[in-house]
């Protein structure tokens, strides 16, 4: 079953970025990246894909940024709250995805983690309006 990582994930002969489907590894390498939190079952239903796809587009912001979108959202963060936390946290809360708060960085993995088909060269507000459909 093909895997999509959440996260950098480093095999050593190779570095797979955020929202890249991953489907050469064997079963129990997969399961544990899972396991870990690193990585989704491709094919899940259209709610955890979309969890799935904020958290891979959270992953690639600043601690600073998540932080500032969780408190758009109206959660609040101890000082100490890891990425990893903060990500869960927002995923938890069941809010609308406010693709405004997202970098241009994250707006890109998430389209590619949703497999949109978007322009190399697409603007900012071309994201936002794919994404949104």
């Amino acid at each position: 079953m093909p895997v999509q990582a959440k996260h950098a994930i480093n095999t050593g002969d190779y570095v797979y970025n955020p929202g890249d489907i991953i489907s050469d590894l064997t079963a129990d390498e997969e399961e544990r990246l899972i396991r870990l939190g690193a990585a989704v079952v491709v094919g899940d239903d259209d709610k955890n894909n979309a969890d799935d796809s904020l958290a891979v587009a959270l992953g690639v912001m600043t601690n600073a940024d998540i932080a500032g979108y969780g408190k758009s959202i109206g959660l609040d963060f101890a000082s100490k709250a890891t990425k990893e936390d903060m990500i869960s946290d927002i995923l938890a809360s069941d809010a609308d995805v406010n693709l405004e708060l997202l970098s241009d960085e994250a707006l890109r993995v998430m389209a590619s983690a949703e497999q949109l088909d978007v322009p190399e060269n697409a603007t900012r507000e071309e994201l936002i309006d794919i994404l949104g459909e």
